[in-house]
């Protein structure tokens, strides 16, 4: 009964401090997950948007080669391969990496080809050709659209601002950055002598030297181009498409978890703080089950007083009628008795007015003992107060009875040592 008790008191307080421990470990891990989870999108959107980006930095760079009076001159008013070697094909692959560019005329005809800052023949646009075909068409459309182009002498405002098309492109197995930029003038000293102007074609690779800088400045770790995404676990990936938004390519690298690298570098003060909360449950829980105890071993003891009598430690006049009324009311049921038999002690008043209290407590245990001592167990001994005593006992027999009422005034009867 005390266990049961015990266990349902500490056994909530045990659940709560396990199932707060547990809610704390579990907010844990789901903040770790929804930490790293969102540093992994927007990491994913960094990239994507920093290779944007990327590009538009590459198209910049053709834009002093393509918007010059110059280019008017040399590329379109009259043809001078030379000077297109010399500031497309070998400038822009010395001083920008581009390792192919192409000059296609007013009829998107290649007129000049070049390969890693040498002169090349035509039939290396072939590799191009049908990639560059939808980046050379919306240059087009842009041209059409273009106000008319006028020349303003001695004017330096630019007249034109760059017309522009890029996409990614795989070619013998290399996938290119391809910028197509419409050739004209900037302030306008040479026109074009027609409604179309020639188009620069410019490549420059994906290569490692390219994904080694992207990832220094964006701070992503393993970058590695890969023909298709694979579903790696530990990697995060972005495809990259051509022209015609098919992807070409996917950028693939580890992506950076701050939740779990938080949790890792936090793991051991964490543990050492779960212990501690662990050690002050099991130590409350501890001191709870002492104070329990004392309280269910008080709550004994009050309850034994209040049922026993002090000085023969016998069952009292209240346990007395507690037991009564539940053996009478079993009385009959099955065809048995119940003997109550009375005992009390004739002038024991003159015990206590000629030898003292002492003398009468110490006849009062001793009848007590006595009592104990002839009734077998199926026996109910309690005293009502003074020199009062009864005696429950089943009865099966009238002799039997007779025999046990015999053997206590026996007992009785017999002379107390002083």
């Amino acid at each position: 009964m005390t266990d049961s008790r015990k266990h349902r008191l500490l056994g909530p307080i045990a659940l709560m401090t396990l199932g707060g421990l547990a809610a704390l470990v579990f907010l844990a891990m789901y903040l770790v997950h929804r930490f790293d989870e969102t540093a992994s999108l927007r990491e994913q959107r960094m990239v994507v948007q920093g290779f944007e980006r990327q590009i538009r930095e590459v198209e910049e760079v053709i834009v002093p080669q393509t918007n010059w009076d110059d280019a008017i001159r040399f590329l379109d008013n009259r043809v001078d391969l030379v000077w297109a070697h010399r500031n497309f094909g070998s400038y822009l692959f010395t001083f920008n990496g581009f390792t192919r560019s192409f000059i296609l005329d007013a009829a998107d005809y290649p007129i000049y080809s070049s390969a890693e800052g040498k002169a090349a023949p035509i039939e290396a646009f072939r590799g191009f050709a049908s990639g560059v075909r939808s980046v050379v068409a919306k240059v087009r459309s842009m041209e059409a659209r273009r106000p008319p182009l006028r020349p303003k002498p001695g004017s330096l405002e630019i007249i034109t601002p760059p017309i522009q098309a890029d996409g990614l492109i795989r070619s013998d197995g290399q996938l290119f950055i391809v910028i197509s930029t419409l050739i004209q003038p900037d302030f306008g000293t040479a026109l074009p002598k027609g409604p179309r102007a020639p188009i620069a074609i410019t490549a420059i690779p994906v290569d490692k030297a390219m994904l080694h800088s992207f990832a220094t400045r964006y701070l992503v770790d393993d970058l590695e181009l890969r023909s298709f995404a694979q579903p790696d676990d530990d990697k995060d990936f972005a495809l990259l498409r051509g022209p015609d938004g098919q992807p070409v390519a996917a950028l693939v690298w580890r992506p950076r978890r701050p939740g779990s690298a938080l949790l890792d570098a936090l793991m051991p003060p964490m543990i050492l703080v779960l212990l501690l909360l662990g050690l002050a449950g099991w130590s409350i829980l501890r001191r709870s089950d002492i104070i329990i105890s004392e309280l269910i071993a008080s709550e004994g003891r009050a309850r034994h007083l209040a049922y026993h009598d002090t000085l023969t430690k016998l069952p009292n006049r209240a346990y007395l009628f507690d037991r009564l009324t539940s053996l009478l009311g079993a009385v009959g049921q099955d065809g048995s008795s119940m003997a109550v038999m009375c005992v009390d002690l004739d002038r024991f008043k003159e015990v206590n007015d000629t030898m003292g209290h002492g003398a009468g407590d110490a006849l009062i245990e001793a009848v007590a003992d006595r009592l104990r001592h002839v009734c077998d167990d199926r026996a109910t001994i309690a005293r009502l107060g003074g020199d009062e005593f009864v005696v429950l006992r089943p009865v099966d027999e009238l002799a039997d009875l007779e025999e046990q009422a015999n053997r206590i005034l026996g007992a009785i009867c017999g002379p107390v040592d002083s």
